[in-house]
């Protein structure tokens, strides 16, 4: 009983400390200032578990003191330890998956040190829009699971998703880096140079065109993923005229399904008419189920497999 007060009590101090911390995030100028707080939360997370760890120790001694003639010090320790640890799972969850998560800090000068041994995972997002409230794992509606495509994903290297100065929610399965709002296109793009793979879920906001965009120079890394036909026909009305996208809705293929595509599949376009006879894509299809995404990865990396990792 004394266990489940203890957890309660510092999940409901976890939750208050996050919010001075999100507030200042939102109102930060920079990403340099975004990122400084971020760390100084991370600081004051793990001091509040340590100080949850010595309560606990000595909440424990109390109650066995009273309990017993001989204490037991291998208890205390192994229940406290225990305790501890259970909190941190429980609280850490709670907050990490649901509105905020300012506890990651990296960016995109980080990655100089990883040397492209990492993929990145993209996908559209307003610059000007940090609600907390918005989703941030599927579209409604829809079976197609991007935290657990994304966690299996991760399995084989390192995977990152990009985020905004003063963004607080944070992409389910892939970690988080933070860019500059004056220059996340540029971030962006060094980030796809010297990425290992880069995945793409397909949706007709403006940031996620942009991407598409850029990633036709680098097809040989990447690949595109849709879950939502309706938004894939929207990139094509976007871009239609400029690249070559395969016609989904006339083979009538389900979704969720992944495509990639070959480098000299980009239209060209000659004294104003245009050669749209050289697409060539392999399109991989299947199930929503944790089976069917480790499918698809296996069929994605096959013979690849170098090229990806």
């Amino acid at each position: 009983m004394l266990e489940i007060i203890l957890i309660a009590l510092y999940a409901l101090i976890v939750g208050q400390i996050q919010k001075p911390f999100a507030k200042r995030i939102q109102e930060s100028e920079n990403i340099e200032r975004a990122i400084r707080v971020r760390k100084k939360y991370k600081i004051v997370r793990y001091l509040s578990l340590l100080i949850f760890f010595v309560i606990n120790f000595i909440a424990s001694f109390i109650v066995q003191t009273y309990k017993a003639d001989n204490i037991n010090w291998v208890s205390i320790i192994m229940s406290t330890i225990t305790t501890t640890l259970l909190a941190y799972v429980l609280a850490g969850g709670i907050y990490s998956h649901k509105e905020f998560n300012p506890i990651s800090f990296l960016t995109v000068k980080d990655f100089e040190k990883l040397g492209g041994k990492y993929s990145l995972f993209l996908r559209g997002f307003n610059v000007d829009n940090y609600s907390s409230k918005q989703d941030v794992s599927i579209i409604k509606g829809h079976q197609f699971s991007e935290y657990t495509l994304a966690r299996l994903m991760a399995k084989g290297s390192p995977l990152f998703a990009v985020g905004m100065t003063k963004e607080l929610t944070s992409p389910e399965g892939a970690k988080r880096i933070y860019l500059s709002d004056d220059a996340w296109k540029d971030d962006v793009h060094e980030l796809m140079q010297h990425a290992a793979a880069i995945y793409i879920l397909v949706n007709g906001k403006e940031s996620c065109v942009w991407e598409i965009e850029q990633s036709m120079a680098l097809l040989e890394k990447t690949c595109f993923i849709v879950d939502d036909l309706a938004q894939y026909e929207i990139v094509k009305m976007k871009i239609g005229d400029k690249y070559c996208l395969p016609n989904l809705l006339s083979i009538d293929v389900p979704t969720p399904l992944a495509f990639r595509l070959h480098p000299n599949t980009l239209r060209v376009q000659i004294a104003g008419s245009e050669n749209s006879d050289s697409i060539s894509a392999q399109i991989y299809t299947f199930d929503n189920s944790k089976e069917g995404y480790l499918q698809f990865i296996n069929d994605l990396y096959g013979a690849n497999l170098k090229k990806f990792r």
